[in-house]
């Protein structure tokens, strides 16, 4: 721990003798998630009530192009009992944060970057639980569209007998009206090396989706259709890879910030090897035994700027055999020093346009 703080403290230093600016970030947050899944053959009633921070502060340099942070996160869920009622970690990490490309390396906060994911591939539990990537992460952004590649080894042992390694992708590219992109989910999954216990899994979700808001005056207006197609095999099982897959519709509309966003799968059960943990990142829901599955969520984005995002959602679980219920409230604050400077400026702009 002396070494670490050691580096810590020399990487600073080392920066400070060369940055041109101090930069800040701060990300807060407190959420509740209450599932309420009795009456479904799938699924865990659980309730989620808890707060996460995460500051950082580092050094820029290139007019902030590039800055190297540290900082920690702290996550506690509301009257819990134990013996370690807060968790937190580490936070370390460079930036790259130019116009059309964006670069993460190290330890830094999760952020907005499973904004994309259907809960297919990232679920509500896993956006409460899981804060902070540790690995890469590529963001591409043009006029048209964006690709997205993000690295999380999440789980390692130093034996090398144990170890998790994920990759992400998402991309989605607009013309006029229509979208075409895809969200892929790739799990090296081993909890034991010398005996074979090794799992592969990947997922792949390409779709089309078209949007209409514009056109009858909504906020959001977004048909998407596309197919989930999988490859898993378990090498303790098998040798063979087995390919469960299904389609996917989803339907979003907004008005007054209040919106309907309704999702229905039907095809095989996706997560046949749900018995290993940590193996599958999504909903629990697509683990269907009759087929189906529909997600109905509707939800009040009550307060909303480009740092701060407060929500209600109420979300209505059905298999074709029995229904769930689950609710959400968000209170969010991603706020850093480049977004701080711009309300500054804006502020001033304003007082002198009104003199």
């Amino acid at each position: 721990m002396k070494r670490l703080k050691s580096v810590i403290i020399s990487l600073l230093f080392t920066c400070a003798a060369y940055a041109q600016e101090v930069v800040w970030n701060v990300d807060f947050d407190v959420r509740l998630d209450n599932h309420e899944f009795a009456k479904m053959d799938i699924g865990r009633s659980k309730t989620l009530f808890g707060l996460y921070l995460a500051p950082t502060v580092g050094f820029g340099w290139d007019e902030n192009i590039h800055s190297l942070n540290v900082g920690a996160d702290l996550q506690t869920s509301f009257g819990l009992v134990g013996d370690e009622p807060y968790t937190g970690s580490l936070l370390a990490y460079y930036k790259l944060d130019a116009p059309k490309h964006k670069v993460y390396a190290g330890v830094f906060p999760v952020g907005d970057m499973f904004d994309d994911f259907t809960t297919a591939f990232v679920s509500d539990e896993m956006r409460f639980n899981d804060r902070s990537l540790e690995g890469v992460a590529y963001v591409y952004r043009a006029r048209r569209g964006y690709v997205k590649l993000i690295f999380d080894m999440p789980r390692w042992s130093r034996d090398y007998m144990s170890e998790i390694l994920t990759l992400y992708s998402s991309s989605k590219w607009t013309f006029g009206g229509f979208s075409m992109g895809y969200l892929f989910d790739l799990n090296h999954y081993a909890y034991g090396i010398d005996r074979g216990l090794i799992v592969d899994n990947y997922w792949l979700n390409p779709f089309v989706e078209y949007s209409f808001g514009k056109y009858i005056s909504l906020q959001k207006g977004i048909i998407n259709i596309g197919g989930i197609v999988t490859a898993q095999r378990d090498r303790t099982v098998t040798s063979e890879l087995i390919f469960p897959m299904g389609g996917q519709a989803r339907l979003s509309v907004q008005k007054w910030n209040v919106g309907l966003d309704n999702t229905f799968y039907f095809g095989d059960n996706l997560m046949p090897y749900a018995g290993y943990v940590d193996l599958y990142h999504g909903s629990e829901m697509y683990m269907t035994q009759t087929g189906v599955y529909n997600r109905l969520e509707c939800y009040f984005d009550a307060y909303t700027t480009d740092f701060m995002d407060v929500s209600i959602s109420w979300i209505m679980h059905t298999d074709g055999v029995g229904i769930g219920w689950q609710q959400k409230a968000k209170v969010s604050i991603a706020l850093d020093s480049g977004k701080w400077n711009s309300m500054i400026k804006q502020k001033k702009h304003s007082k002198y346009e009104t003199k």
